[in-house]
């Protein structure tokens, strides 16, 4: 009787192991076509959604690289497909991110954008990458809301640094007063070279110069011949590339 139980077990786990390689297999091929724009690009998708209906992250994926391609229409089209084979249907947190960043870019609707991105965040409140993205695109429309979005993020994930990201997006509104006040409250050690040109720049702009100063020191290691971090530290020198 084992011996019938093993061979039966080795048998089921021969052929679970078939059909897992030929779906691999026809994803990595879809995936392949669709990045060299081969012709029969569309049947090999259509194979590879067939081979991984089940699978919301194997169809995700062939939405993702359509959209890397700028085939917004494909890339739609598999993102929901995604969507509905997620369990619970509709609720798959990653294909409305992939959602909002296809109206984000090639939308005429910022609304419709956070709107999928507010769905993102619904159904995993715990990624970042929701907050963010819905904070970029609602900016245009209120920045103070988009602050406040972060707010929430900041709840939910509290190891997410959100003051850099909030001098961002004040600086992307004209805001400079705002985005002072946000990236002073940051580690300045964690800044890349665009938030320290940023921090520099508002800080001077709002009479903060000790700050302007210690920004562009710290980013004047990152980017020595930037002329930002260079005109606030030797300003009687003039810079030649």
């Amino acid at each position: 009787m084992k011996a019938i139980k093993y061979l039966v077990m080795g048998v089921l786990l021969t052929g679970f192991s078939a059909t897992a390689n030929a779906q691999e297999a026809e994803l990595n091929a879809a995936l392949d076509g669709i990045k060299s724009q081969a012709p029969n690009v569309a049947k090999l998708a259509e194979v590879a959604f067939k081979k991984n209906k089940k699978n919301p992250e194997a169809i995700l994926k062939i939405a993702q690289a359509f959209y890397a391609q700028k085939d917004t229409a494909n890339a739609r089209k598999y993102a929901n497909l995604s969507n509905e084979a997620g369990k619970p249907k509709y609720q798959f947190a990653p294909a409305y991110l992939l959602l909002g960043d296809i109206e984000a870019s090639y939308g005429t609707d910022g609304g419709k954008a956070a709107s999928y991105y507010n769905q993102a965040i619904t159904f995993n409140p715990k990624n970042p990458e929701g907050y963010k993205k819905w904070a970029m695109v609602y900016r245009k429309i209120s920045p103070t809301q988009a602050a406040k979005k972060l707010e929430e993020m900041k709840v939910q994930c509290p190891d997410e640094d959100i003051d850099a990201f909030k001098g961002h997006i004040f600086m992307l509104a004209n805001d400079e007063k705002q985005a002072y006040e946000n990236y002073v409250k940051a580690d300045i050690n964690k800044l890349d070279k665009l938030g320290l040109n940023e921090f520099v720049r508002c800080s001077y702009f709002t009479g903060h110069f000790a700050d302007a100063v210690r920004a562009a020191e710290a980013g004047i290691k990152l980017e020595p011949r930037n002329p930002t971090f260079n005109r606030i530290l030797y300003p009687q020198v003039l810079l030649r590339d």
